[in-house]
């Protein structure tokens, strides 16, 4: 007598549509040579009535190809392996040739662009900043330990009463404070450094030990 059409017309579903979830009907499931056995029924958000729009907004293989074209190009690699005094001036280039560069990305929205493209440089600035800060203190403590022949402990003090402002301090100061709970065995700065630093050779150059170092630091930071 009432048509499923008729029904949804005359708002039968209104109350239930809130609830629909992915459905998965039992006794299709048990059937393996029927490939449409799910019963999927999604609710009613609103967004999938505007197509275009979800489409554009949402990920597809195209906008993902864009995006990845976007990132890949070469003054984002250059941003990616500059040094940090050169970051930011750098940084204004990579803007200016971003900008350009979204025009031609016609499948992916600017606005998704602009995020991913902000995200991408912080991410990048947080990296540089957290590997060079970890390989700037493991580079001070390996030369105070080959070249000056220092103890592990000793070089640790040092580098403490350098007064280096580093992200990790708190581990520096709690591996100096370890002597007095010897039986908690060796902290994680002892650990990582006789394990990725401790072998680095004593007769390479300052710049070549740094790039080691700098190596063994992305091993252990995540």
């Amino acid at each position: 007598m009432y048509p499923p059409d008729t029904l949804e017309e005359n708002g039968y579903f209104q109350w239930l549509e809130h609830d629909f979830e992915w459905y998965f009907d039992p006794v299709y499931c048990n059937f393996a040579h029927l490939e449409d056995y799910q019963r999927l029924a999604l609710p009613n958000t609103g967004e999938y009535m505007h197509w275009e729009d979800y489409h554009n907004t949402c990920s597809t293989l195209r906008s993902e190809q864009e995006f990845v074209y976007f990132l890949e190009t070469k003054w984002f690699k250059n941003f990616r392996s500059a040094e940090s005094s050169e970051r930011k001036r750098i940084e204004r280039v990579v803007f200016y040739h971003a900008v350009k560069i979204a025009k031609e990305c016609t499948h992916i929205f600017t606005t998704l662009l602009h995020t991913g493209y902000s995200e991408y440089l912080w991410s990048i600035r947080f990296d540089k900043t957290w590997y060079e800060d970890f390989a700037c203190i493991y580079f001070e403590i390996w030369k105070l330990i080959a070249k000056q022949k220092m103890s592990f402990k000793g070089a640790l003090d040092q580098v403490k009463e350098k007064g280096m402002c580093s992200l990790c301090r708190f581990e520096l100061e709690a591996e100096l404070d370890n002597d007095q709970q010897w039986w908690l065995g060796p902290g994680p700065m002892t650990r990582h450094y006789n394990i990725y630093v401790a072998e680095i050779d004593e007769n390479l150059t300052d710049a070549e030990a740094y790039k080691l170092v700098m190596e063994a630091v992305k091993k252990f930071v995540s």
